[in-house]
Formats: C-alpha cells, sequence, structure tokens
C-alpha cells in the first residue's frame, strides 16, 4: 500500500511540473522533465506494482533460449525462485555456466527511456510518435536479444573466462551500436532533419 501511495504521490508531483513547464513555455525543462520523469515512473511501476519487468525478463529468457538452440547452441530454462530464470549453458570446456535473465538483461530500462524521449517529442503528431514508439520497442526488444544470444555463444565457445568480455565489453558494445546507430540515429536525427527540411520547403512554397 505505502508504494502505490508513494508512486502516485510522485506520478501527481511530476504531472504538476509538466504542466507548470508547460504552461510557462519553459520547454527544455519541460521535456526533461516529461520524458525523464515519465521514463523513472514506468520503470518503477514496472517493477514494484505490476508484472511487466518480470515478464520482460521471461520473455527475453524464453526468446534467448529458443534463438540459441535455433543456432545450435543448447541451453536450457531453470526456474531457480519466483520471478527469477536462469539460462543454463552447456556443453562448454569444462563444465557449464549458468546466465541470470534479469532487469538489466530485459530491455526495459532502455525501453522505458524510449517511451518518455519519443512521447514528449515535440516534432511530431501523436499518431506518429506511438507508431515510433511500438516500433522502436520491438526494435529495442531484438536488439536486446541479439546482445543475450550472443553473449550466450561466447561463453558456450570460449568458456566462464569470457564473462567479462562478453558480457561488460561485447555484450554491451553492440546493444549500444544496435540501438543508437539504429533507432536513435534514424529517428531523433534522420527524421528530424526530414522534417526540418520539408517544414522549410512548405515555408518557401508559400
Amino acid at each position: 500500500m505505502g508504494t502505490v501511495i508513494l508512486t502516485l504521490l510522485a506520478a501527481l508531483l511530476w504531472l504538476a511540473l509538466v504542466l507548470f513547464f508547460r504552461r510557462n513555455r519553459i520547454w527544455l525543462l519541460y521535456y526533461v522533465t516529461g520524458s525523464v520523469g515519465l521514463a523513472l515512473l514506468l520503470i518503477f511501476a514496472g517493477v514494484y506494482l505490476l508484472p511487466l519487468a518480470a515478464g520482460m525478463e521471461y520473455a527475453t529468457a524464453y526468446a534467448g533460449h529458443a534463438l540459441s538452440n535455433l543456432v545450435g547452441i543448447p541451453t536450457y530454462l531453470v526456474r531457480a525462485a519466483p520471478n527469477n530464470i536462469f539460462v543454463w549453458v552447456v556443453e562448454q570446456t569444462p563444465g557449464w555456466m549458468v546466465v541470470r535473465v534479469d532487469l538489466e538483461c530485459s530491455g526495459m530500462l532502455e525501453t522505458a527511456a524510449w517511451i518518455g524521449l519519443l512521447l514528449f517529442y515535440p516534432s511530431w503528431s501523436l499518431r506518429k510518435r506511438l507508431r515510433l514508439i511500438a516500433l522502436g520497442a520491438v526494435g529495442i526488444f531484438g536488439a536486446n536479444l541479439v546482445r543475450v544470444v550472443a553473449i550466450i555463444a561466447i561463453l558456450h565457445a570460449f568458456g566462464k573466462q569470457s564473462i567479462v568480455i562478453a558480457h561488460t565489453f561485447i555484450g554491451r558494445l553492440l546493444f549500444f551500436g544496435l540501438v543508437m546507430l539504429g533507432m536513435y540515429w534514424y529517428v531523433f536525427s534522420r527524421l528530424t532533419i526530414h522534417s526540418l527540411a520539408d517544414r522549410i520547403t512548405a515555408r518557401m512554397r508559400a
């Protein structure tokens, strides 16, 4: 009950600040407060109030397990505790390795940030922003799945000693590259430039 009340109070404070900045046309603070605040609220609600985090962890674990087996890397799914999934990577030399799928591996943090950044982005209509949010969520899930399977493949090929390189360096760099170049650059750079070009062209013709 206390968590629900705390979340509602935080949401009301966030909404009041967003409306205040919008009414007074303080656009930078409006965008930063709106996007960052919404992302934090989504993360908090998804972890503590709704089964969003657990659902995304399960989806990542099952999809990663299916894709790994599809490409010939044998894995097993094991629930070690409630809301706690492990992917067991087998046939290493020697032994096996357990990979825990948690909040950081689920893509929820990145998805929440994507929703906040786009929902308050001023350049496009609400319909276009919602469409880009949906496409981006699918893209983030796919990029995260590529990262997870890449980590599993490296562990399967090189064993436990490769965990730091696989997870900390290669996995994160791969995910960062896919998301930043494939999504953020396309949406916030390419589409914005095209929108500005269309507006300038329309004004010149008017």
